[in-house]
């Protein structure tokens, strides 16, 4: 029963004259209130003090859901807000991590502990990073740029890193996501070959030579993400950057009916998202000058 409540919250939408009009009861309530309690004790009358702070104490509770109410951001214009959040802050961020660091380096567990080092990691402000940690600056760097109309339900990026570069569409539809992993039109064909057979990938075609033959170049990475439960489009779809014309492999999985409320479902999504680009870079050799791929690489 709190679950249905709290989503009822969630949606509901608040006239702003409904808004207006509880801010003015909760000041003149409290008001009221406050000149009660201040009369009597100018007036030496206890009975009016013990009366105002009663009726506040009673008072209080509504005044609080009042003044909530003002501040709620809930409904539409909510999910919208929650929307853009994910496509132009924690998918970027998840996304400047699809490089690995190059150099390893490995050093001895020390368990941290005492109060200080507790009191530490539970501020939420002070530096996580612990002795064992790698430095961020030694990562190679990734370029993340974002195309994104603020209201819309999609966004675009391109990512550069050590000279490769990778075109990327997500769009979150509350309930669904669809992503496009665009590759330069000169591949349509073997594009077009390769997610018609991977749409159709199952138990009993896995193993299958021609279809492992065909699909070699992303089959690690799309059949790995056809067991994250996306499915693929059996046609790519055209998409242009920059003037150039990509056809774009689509991806598409149900998300958590609260996918927009939950910060786990968010951070799930965001790191297989990083990690499938990971394996996409990996078994691809884009380049960012030209935008080719060679599968052959």
């Amino acid at each position: 029963m709190s679950n249905d409540l709290l989503q009822n919250v969630r949606i509901a939408t608040i006239p702003v004259k409904l808004k207006i009009t509880g801010f003015l009861a909760a000041v003149i309530i409290l008001a009221l209130n406050m000149y009660v309690i201040q009369k009597g004790l100018g007036d030496n009358r206890e009975f009016w003090v013990v009366a105002g702070s009663q009726l506040l104490a009673v008072l209080l509770p509504i005044i609080l859901i009042l003044v909530f109410l003002q501040f709620a951001h809930s409904g539409g214009e909510a999910l919208i807000d929650r929307t853009q959040s994910v496509l132009i802050d924690k998918i970027p961020r998840e996304l400047s991590k699809v490089v690995e660091h190059k150099k390893k380096v490995f050093k001895p567990y020390q368990h941290e502990t005492g109060f200080l080092n507790s009191i530490l990691r539970s501020v939420s402000f002070s530096d996580r990073r612990s002795s064992a940690d790698m430095l961020l600056k030694d990562r190679p760097k990734t370029c993340i740029e974002i195309c994104h109309v603020r209201g819309d339900c999609f966004a675009d990026y391109r990512l550069l890193s050590e000279g490769k570069e990778i075109y990327l569409r997500v769009e979150l539809i509350v309930k669904r996501a669809n992503v496009n992993i665009c590759i330069p039109e000169a591949h349509y064909c073997k594009v077009k070959k390769l997610v018609s057979c991977l749409a159709e990938i199952g138990e009993k075609n896995a193993g299958d030579e021609a279809v492992s033959h065909i699909a070699d170049p992303l089959k690690n990475t799309l059949v790995g993400a056809k067991s994250a439960g996306y499915s693929i489009n059996p046609a790519p779809i055209e998409r242009v950057f920059d003037g150039n014309r990509y056809c774009a492999i689509v991806l598409a999985r149900q998300l958590a009916p609260d996918f927009l409320w939950d910060p786990a479902e968010q951070l799930y999504f965001c790191q297989d998202l990083m990690f499938m680009l990971r394996a996409i870079l990996s078994e691809w050799n884009f380049e960012a000058d030209t935008g080719a791929a060679d599968p052959s690489a």
